[in-house]
């Protein structure tokens, strides 16, 4: 899936997803349908796109292997794209995640399990 595929994708009222930037410590999210990808800085912002399994065939077809797992396991298929120096901020998720690192560079760091305390960037970005 091309980075323009998955631009496309987020211009689909059907969609779900979101557009997280920063700059200068300062957290925005924006959500779709996208009109256009005009006012994007070069860098500092991440476009996600939810469930993208169950509108692209050869993305779905990446999910077969984990079939074998139940289906209470598996939610859908995130897939992200960044300018440089974008991302959505340190955050602690409370349900398994399997990351699949695409083209590009990105720095992941997993840590300990700690307490739950409410820190997030933007309210927006606080999952429940």
């Amino acid at each position: 899936l091309s980075p323009d595929e998955l631009a496309g994708l987020a211009m689909e009222s059907e969609v779900d997803s979101r557009l997280v930037s920063h700059q200068d410590g300062k957290w925005q999210v924006s959500h779709g349908p996208f009109e256009s990808y005009d006012h994007l800085s070069e860098n500092n912002w991440s476009l996600l796109v939810q469930a993208v399994n169950h509108w692209h065939e050869p993305s779905a077809a990446l999910m077969h292997p984990f079939r074998a797992l139940p289906d209470w396991r598996i939610d859908d298929l995130m897939i992200s794209f960044s300018g440089p120096g974008g991302g959505v901020g340190p955050q602690l998720d409370q349900y398994d995640v399997f990351i699949i690192q695409g083209t590009g560079r990105r720095r992941w760091r997993v840590g300990e399990k700690v307490p739950m305390k409410q820190h997030c960037p933007h309210p927006d970005l606080l999952q429940v």
